[in-house]
């Protein structure tokens, strides 16, 4: 399946249809959705992921890289802007968990068990790219 750790395992309420991981400081500039329709979208300190709504979604940080058994896939990248790490879960419902991480630049790849409103397991993978030389 790939190597890598579980940084964090939990279930979150999706209010809205979504769950995202931001960083923990910059938690105003979450991503916005364009039409609607995408399955996920990210922002320069986010991604938010299109899920089955008002519902309990299973939500998977990892460090690393992994393919787990999935339906979608995409990857981007996120800058972490200070060493308050990220959150993670549904910000509408004050459902998030922190996650220490050092400030810097992420790859994350989203993996989900379906697509847009059929979504109930999402996998976050990230993977450290560089350090910030001061903070954004």
């Amino acid at each position: 399946m790939g190597d890598f750790d579980i940084v964090y395992q939990g279930n979150v309420l999706a209010l809205y249809y979504q769950v995202a991981m931001l960083d923990a400081r910059a938690k105003e500039s979450y991503p916005e959705w364009k039409t609607g329709e995408e399955s996920v979208i990210f922002g320069l300190h986010g991604v938010a992921v299109a899920t089955a709504g008002d519902q309990e979604i299973e939500v998977l940080v990892c460090r690393g890289k992994g393919n787990p058994e999935h339906v979608l896939c995409v990857s981007g990248e996120i800058i972490v802007s200070s060493d308050q790490g990220i959150i993670v879960g549904n910000v509408p419902a004050a459902n998030t968990t922190s996650i220490s991480l050092q400030r810097g630049i992420y790859s994350v790849t989203v993996y989900t068990n379906g697509i847009r409103t059929e979504a109930t397991r999402v996998y976050f993978f990230i993977e450290f790219l560089t350090p910030l030389k001061k903070v954004l």
